[in-house]
C-alpha cells in the first residue's frame, strides 16, 4: 500500500460519530443536502439515538468527508438565496 492510500486509511480509521451521522443521512436519501439541510434531517431522523449536530459541526464534518473522499462538494443554485454549497 502506498504512504497516500495508508494516510487516506488511517484518516478514515478516526472519523468521528457524526462524520458517520452525517454519511448515513447523505447516503438514505440519496440525494444533495446542505448543511442546513441536514440539520433538519438529524434533527427528526437522529434525535431518539443521537443528539442533532449544530450546523458548525456538521460543516467540519463535511470538510473532513470531503478531505477523505466519501463526500463530492458542488455548487447549487437556490431559487431565493442564491448560489450555495451542497454536499
Amino acid at each position: 500500500m502506498n504512504r497516500m492510500a495508508e494516510d487516506d486509511h488511517e484518516r478514515a480509521e478516526f472519523l468521528p460519530a457524526t462524520a458517520y451521522a452525517v454519511l448515513g443521512l447523505l447516503s438514505s436519501h440519496q440525494e444533495e443536502l446542505s448543511p442546513a439541510e441536514i440539520k433538519v434531517r438529524a434533527d427528526w431522523s437522529l434525535r431518539s439515538f443521537y443528539w442533532s449536530p449544530a450546523v458548525s459541526h456538521i460543516r467540519r464534518e463535511l470538510e473532513r468527508l470531503l478531505e477523505c473522499g466519501y463526500v463530492e462538494a458542488r455548487l447549487r443554485m437556490s431559487t431565493s438565496a442564491g448560489p450555495r454549497a451542497a454536499i
